[in-house]
C-alpha cells in the first residue's frame, strides 16, 4: 500500500481516479496539508509520494521498472516561490515547505528519495539548504538538470520547422504550432482560458498517456456530484 500526500482536492480526485484505473499503484490519498502530516501518520506504506499532483513520480517509477514492492520516497515541492511566473518570494513565501518536508525525512529516515524543483530556486539558496541538511543527516544527494519544458520563444523559433522528438519511447511528430490565446505549443490540444491548460496539454508536456485525461473527465464528475449531493 502506497502513500499519497496532495492537498489540491482536484488532483486528490484525479489520483483515486488513477488508482481505480489501475494507472498508479493502491494506496492511501492523504488530501490534508504536509504540515499536518506527522511521522505516525505515514508509518507502515511501502512508498510515500509527498505533493504527489497526478501521479507523475508513481509513472515515471513505472517506466524506470522500479517495483512497486521498493520503498522511496518522492516529492514535487511547490514552484511558486522560486517560479519566474511568481511573486519571487524565495523562502518568505509561505508555500516553501522544504524544512518541513526535511523535518519528516529527519524523523523517518527513508533509504531512498527522489525530487524536483524548478531551475529558479537555484538562485534563492533552495538547493544549497536541501545538499546541507541531507548531508548533516548522513545522505549522498546528487541532481541534474531535466527536460526543458516547450516555451513560447522556442516554438517561435521552430514555427516553420517539422521537428521529430523522442518522448518515452514513442516518436511525436511536432509539425504544427498551435496559436491559442497567444500561447504557441508543439501539442495539438489547445488552452482553454488564459492562464489555464487544457488536461490534454498538460498531459502532452508531461509525457503522460491518454488514461490520465479519461482518468480527469472522470475525478470532475466525482467533484461534481459530490457537490450536487452536499447542496
Amino acid at each position: 500500500m502506497n502513500y499519497y500526500n496532495e492537498f489540491d482536492p482536484k488532483a486528490a480526485a484525479w489520483l483515486r481516479e488513477l488508482i481505480k484505473a489501475g494507472l498508479i499503484p493502491a494506496g492511501h490519498i492523504d488530501d490534508r496539508s504536509i504540515l499536518e502530516v506527522e511521522p505516525k501518520d505515514i508509518e507502515g506504506y511501502t512508498q510515500h509520494h509527498f505533493f504527489a499532483g497526478i501521479g507523475g513520480w508513481s509513472y515515471a517509477l513505472k517506466l524506470a521498472g522500479w517495483p512497486d514492492d521498493k520503498p522511496v520516497w518522492t516529492a514535487s515541492l511547490p514552484c511558486q516561490p522560486f517560479s519566474t511566473a511568481g511573486k519571487g518570494l524565495g523562502k518568505q513565501d509561505e508555500r516553501h515547505l522544504l524544512p518541513h518536508f526535511l523535518e519528516l525525512v529527519k524523523q523517518c529516515r527513508p533509504d531512498t528519495i527522489f525530487g524536483e524543483q524548478v531551475e529558479g530556486a537555484i538562485r534563492h539558496g533552495w538547493l544549497d539548504d536541501l545538499q546541507a541538511n541531507m548531508e548533516a543527516e548522513g545522505y549522498a544527494i546528487g541532481h541534474c538538470s531535466g527536460w526543458p519544458t516547450p516555451s513560447v520563444s522556442n516554438a517561435l523559433n521552430r514555427e516553420t520547422d517539422a521537428e521529430t522528438r523522442v518522448l518515452q519511447g514513442r516518436q511525436v511528430e511536432l509539425t504544427h504550432i498551435v496559436a491559442s490565446l497567444n500561447l504557441l505549443t508543439g501539442s495539438t490540444a489547445e488552452t482553454t482560458n488564459t492562464g489555464q491548460l487544457n488536461p490534454a496539454l498538460s498531459r502532452w508536456l508531461m509525457g503522460l498517456p491518454e488514461e490520465w485525461c479519461i482518468a480527469a473527465i472522470q475525478a470532475h464528475r466525482s467533484i461534481q456530484t459530490q457537490r450536487r449531493k452536499r447542496g
